[in-house]
């Protein structure tokens, strides 16, 4: 795949991207098996946000497939390139508040 870049410090592959999602309890990203390539977190800058990636259609259960913590002050965090093979689906809860996930999947 040819290299896009998506901001103007993140250059990545042209992969599906959902969009930049709100901070909510949960959500799932994608209902059926899929490949998470990565996520970058970002906070309002006064609250921690965790982001926990489970191999799930429908719910915060089952394999935990990624699991990151950012601290107010770090602002934004991510994991790239991680390449994650999802059977079941993709199924992201976040906790704190004043922050959005952005998710690399196909």
């Amino acid at each position: 795949m040819k290299p896009v870049l998506i901001n103007s410090n993140i250059l990545t592959q042209a992969w599906t991207c959902s969009g930049e999602e709100n901070v909510t309890a949960g959500k799932v990203i994608k209902d059926s098996p899929g490949l998470l390539h990565g996520l970058v977190v970002n906070t309002d800058g006064t609250n921690a946000v965790t982001v926990t990636v489970y191999d799930n259609a429908s719910a915060a259960s089952g394999t935990i497939v990624a699991k990151i913590t950012v601290l107010a002050a770090d602002r934004t965090g991510g994991l790239i390139g991680i390449d994650v093979g999802c059977d079941n689906g993709i199924f992201v809860a976040i906790s704190g508040t004043g922050g959005t996930a952005i998710f690399y999947y196909e």
